[in-house]
């Protein structure tokens, strides 16, 4: 099962896409400021949906933190200017989402992103060992 950490600062927004992703089987962390989403980047997580618009701090500043724990971003803002959104995915950003924005495609995009996540199956690594051996 894919694991979500959602930083979001508005508690409705939160919990529509909580609900929703819960609903749809992926486990879900959520965060409502920078310092709770650093604390939660402890736990397994495949897929960070950052606001980086968070109310205590620029949501930017986690980006580098979360690329270090090899944790795929989208972005989920209302800040619509293509010089940022370039500036995000050309600083490692995997999507970005500008709101309001629907829940299935919120779903589909985190799909289509788990899907560069490399898989490693053992039928692979005893293929493997059995070669180098």
């Amino acid at each position: 099962m894919s694991s979500v950490l959602i930083v979001e600062d508005n508690t409705e927004i939160l919990f529509q896409i909580k609900n929703y992703l819960l609903k749809e089987g992926y486990d879900v962390e959520t965060a409502s400021s920078y310092e709770d989403a650093i604390n939660k980047m402890d736990v397994k997580i495949d897929v960070c949906l950052l606001d980086i618009n968070l109310s205590n701090r620029d949501g930017s500043d986690l980006i580098d933190k979360l690329k270090q724990r090899n944790i795929r971003i989208i972005i989920t803002t209302v800040k619509n200017e293509e010089d940022f959104i370039v500036k995000s995915l050309d600083k490692g950003v995997d999507d970005y989402l500008t709101k309001p924005f629907s829940l299935a495609v919120l779903r589909a995009r985190i799909d289509a992103v788990l899907r560069t996540i490399p898989l490693v199956n053992d039928e692979k690594i005893l293929y493997y060992i059995r070669i180098f051996l």
